[in-house]
Parts: structure tokens; C-alpha cells; sequence
């Protein structure tokens, strides 16, 4: 029996004396077990695949291509970019040329922080449209020729408005979807029969 109560004695003396350790709060082990988000990219260049419309021209589309820069700020970004779209319609019987070096814009983020986000902008550039119609004319002896002249040229301020979905924006290489709205308005010279009408511009892109 003593050395029962001895035994009980020095294991009630080592549990008063030890140095217990306190176990951490729950939420730390939640904290740990939750993925850490990645930063969304600050900057990026990058290279987009376009196709031109303007309304004065029917359904023509006109392929293009450009290269620039993008940048966050949160909500708030800037986008400078050199572009250039020139094609032959449908119908093979005309050629259209816009070009714009430098284009600059405004965008606003809806959702900044997130791996995908709408935005819209606003902007000017420097740049360019001209318009050639190509014809093919029978004369009295039924000679059959072609012909061809420029019914429109303009050159100066164009700005322009922009919707566009962003992509992949915490990867290494980003993309986006976007469509912009441009109205040639402020010429430095302008050649032609009536003022060029609205551009529309759908355009695919990747960023690096």
C-alpha cells in the first residue's frame, strides 16, 4: 500500500511541475488548410488577332492585328497599343485601311482581384482610315476593264469606347476578349465624298 501512494504521489508531483504546451487555436489550422490566392499580373504585353466593320461599307470585315501594353492599377488600368486592319471585303471589290500608332485607353476593372474580370474604357488614338473601290466598266464596244479610286482618306483623332472580358489574369500568359467602338472626328486631312463613319473592332488577344 506505501508504495502504491508513493507511485500516485510522484505522478501527481510531474503532471502539477510540467511544462504543458497550449494547442493552437482552430482557426490557425483552417488558415493553414486554405489555398493561397495568386496575384493578379500588374502588367503585361501583348499581341491580338482583330477584325474591322465599318457601317458605311456593309457587312465587309477587314482583318487586322497589334501589339501594346497593359497595365492594373486595382480598378483602374492603362492600355497603350499600335494597330493596323486592311482588307478586300467580301466581294474582292474595294480595300480598307485603318491604323492607329499610338492608341491609349482608360480601362475600368469591375473585379480587380479576380482570375477573370469585365471591363470597359475609354480612349483616343492617332491614326488613319481610307477607303478604295475597285470597278469593272464595259464601254460602248463592250471593252471590259477595271478601274479604281479613293472615295475616302482621313487622318488625325479618333477615339473610342471599350467592352472587353479578361482571362487568366494570374497565369503567366493572360488573355482577353474585346470589342471596341471607334468615330474618326478631329482631322489633320481628310479627302473624300462624305466623313467616315463608325469602325466597330472585334479582337482576340494574349499577353505575356
Amino acid at each position: 500500500m506505501r508504495k502504491q501512494l508513493t507511485a500516485f504521489f510522484l505522478l501527481a508531483s510531474a503532471l502539477c511541475f510540467a511544462d504543458v504546451t497550449p494547442l493552437p487555436p482552430a482557426g490557425d489550422y483552417i488558415r493553414k488548410a486554405m489555398p493561397i490566392e495568386s496575384p493578379v499580373r500588374k502588367g503585361s504585353f501583348y499581341l491580338r488577332a482583330a477584325a474591322d466593320a465599318q457601317t458605311q461599307h456593309g457587312a465587309n470585315f477587314f482583318p487586322g492585328f497589334g501589339l501594346g501594353y497593359r497595365r492594373a492599377f486595382g480598378h483602374s488600368g492603362i492600355d497603350i497599343s499600335f494597330n493596323y486592319n486592311e482588307g478586300a471585303g467580301w466581294a474582292k471589290s474595294e480595300r480598307f485601311i485603318t491604323w492607329t500608332t499610338p492608341k491609349v485607353s482608360y480601362l475600368y476593372y469591375f473585379t480587380p482581384k479576380t482570375n477573370s474580370c469585365l471591363y470597359s474604357g475609354i480612349g483616343m488614338g492617332w491614326g488613319g482610315c481610307s477607303h478604295k473601290k475597285y470597278e469593272t466598266v464595259a464601254d460602248e464596244y463592250d471593252y471590259v476593264y477595271h478601274t479604281s479610286y479613293q472615295d475616302q482618306k482621313f487622318t488625325g483623332l479618333i477615339p473610342h469606347l471599350t467592352l472587353g472580358f479578361e482571362l487568366l489574369r494570374t497565369t503567366i500568359l493572360t488573355s482577353f476578349i474585346e470589342l471596341n467602338l471607334s468615330q474618326p472626328v478631329i482631322p489633320q486631312y481628310f479627302r473624300g465624298d462624305s466623313k467616315p463613319g463608325p469602325i466597330a473592332e472585334l479582337s482576340f488577344g494574349a499577353g505575356f
